[in-house]
């Protein structure tokens, strides 16, 4: 019994890690589909050989042949013809696809998940000599894919959720940011600013002031909220959410989607109680 028990957890153990390694490797392909817009052209056509798709992406057709079968193969595209011959085979998004692959606005779009994982992966070197001395990696060596990625998979609950669904849950925080005078919001580990941007455009009575660590998701912050139209009442600065500079008080602090990657979490919420106005509040909204 306790050989045949030993060979099971192996199996089980042994199966997991495959399973584990290829679906890994399955959401690396959806990486390059999104970071070359090959969904994306894709989509735009309808439909497309790789000759069609290469010249739209702007990438080597063997290359998109290689990608396109993988993806066909893995259940993320669909091909009309497989018995052609492999430059005549058409593939397209199957129905519902391209909500999660393509749509950014969509609840469904998880394709920018993909970003993170290769973000995440991208460090790994640096990770293993972290555990060895006791270092860390900063943020910013993660680089862009992580930074879109996390931005990307999060606005579309801001654009749908925050505005409609979260803060109206917590009526007296919704009602002050309704009223008089201007309501003062702090947005903290705020990344590319989409949630201080919503909250701008849901309650146009409220000033945001959304802090973050990395320069570049602040810059970009800028950048959204001069497009949205609210960067008279939407400022962003670069600082640590533990130790920010602003001396100000706020009615309303939050921490939408950042507390879990924070270094000192503790200490984030600690300076944010510290910083409330009279009859302020604290809002975290992470996962569950």
């Amino acid at each position: 019994m306790t050989i045949s028990t030993d060979m099971d957890a192996r199996e089980v153990l042994a199966e997991r890690l495959v399973d584990g390694v290829t679906g890994a490797m399955e959401t690396l392909g959806v990486y390059l589909g999104v970071e070359l817009g090959l969904y994306r052209a894709l989509a735009d056509l309808g439909g497309a050989t790789e000759a069609q798709l290469a010249g739209r992406a702007g990438v080597a057709p063997r290359y998109v042949r290689e990608w396109l079968e993988q993806q066909a193969v893995a259940g993320y595209l669909a091909c009309d013809d497989p018995a052609q011959p492999a430059e005549r085979r058409r593939f397209r998004l199957p129905e519902g696809h391209a909500e999660v692959l393509v749509d950014a606005d969509s609840p469904y779009h998880a394709a920018p998940l993909a970003l993170a994982l290769a973000g995440i992966a991208g460090v790994l070197p640096q990770l293993v000599r972290a555990y060895r001395s006791g270092g860390g990696v900063p943020y910013v060596d993660y680089g862009r894919p992580l930074r879109d990625g996390i931005a990307a998979a999060n606005r579309p609950m801001f654009l749908h959720e925050l505005a409609t669904a979260w803060l109206p849950a917590v009526p007296d925080v919704d009602q002050r940011l309704r009223s008089a005078p201007p309501a003062r919001v702090l947005d903290l580990g705020c990344g590319l600013g989409a949630s201080s941007v919503a909250l701008a455009r849901a309650y146009p009575r409220a000033t945001v002031l959304g802090v973050d660590l990395d320069t570049a998701s602040v810059a970009h912050a800028r950048a959204a909220a001069a497009q949205a139209g609210v960067a008279d009442r939407v400022s962003f600065v670069v600082g640590d959410a533990a130790r920010p500079a602003q001396e100000a008080s706020f009615d309303l602090i939050t921490v939408f989607e950042a507390l879990h990657d924070m270094g000192d979490p503790v200490g984030a919420l600690r300076t944010a109680r510290d910083r409330l106005a009279e009859g302020g509040s604290v809002l975290g909204a992470d996962e569950r």
